[in-house]
């Protein structure tokens, strides 16, 4: 009698199990690509990529979705922010995850982010935002590695109305 019981609750857990494994793919639009950003409040690198990929987020609004995934507040991610996090399982912060139909690929850090995912964006057709000076542009791998090299601050916008490139003054020295 008690296996009998355990078989059905086993059952049941299976069954529901499967229904909410249903709702999450429901809610995964398989016609748009899925950017996931895993990231923490305090970590410096994640947030020295942040307002790039907020700038990707307005810029491709229509064509991607993204997710925003606050590691402080992952007890509050969807469903499907878990599910792809457990599934990819990333090993540090920042980190990316693209899904596009059945491909997933994941960035981990800044640098990967910036450079690496800027131009697999490229492959896949899209045309990421570039900062201008002058006439040569730079990638956000490109804008931040200038303001690590020159300690200061990650550009909150990724153009150069007013950055290191046009004078700003930071340790006594003029770039």
């Amino acid at each position: 009698m008690k296996f009998k019981k355990l078989l059905i609750l086993v059952a049941l857990t299976i069954v529901i199990a499967g229904c909410a494994q249903k709702n999450v793919e429901k809610n995964l639009n398989l016609n748009k690509p899925q950017v996931f950003f895993y990231y923490e409040t305090g970590c410096p690198n994640c947030k020295m990529i942040e307002p790039y990929i907020k700038l990707l987020k307005k810029e491709y609004r229509d064509k991607i979705d993204f997710h925003l995934c606050n590691w402080d507040n992952h007890t509050n991610w969807s469903a499907l922010e878990k599910k792809v996090y457990s599934e990819t399982n990333p090993y540090g912060f920042p980190a990316l995850v693209f899904i596009n139909k059945n491909e997933k690929k994941v960035f981990i850090g800044w640098y990967a982010i910036g450079e690496n995912f800027t131009s697999y964006l490229r492959k896949m057709g899209y045309n990421p935002p570039k900062a201008f000076y002058n006439k040569t542009s730079y990638n956000a791998a490109e804008c931040l590695n200038c303001h690590a090299k020159r300690h200061i601050p990650p550009p909150s916008k990724y153009n150069c109305t007013y950055c290191c490139h046009m004078g700003n003054k930071t340790n006594n020295k003029t770039y």
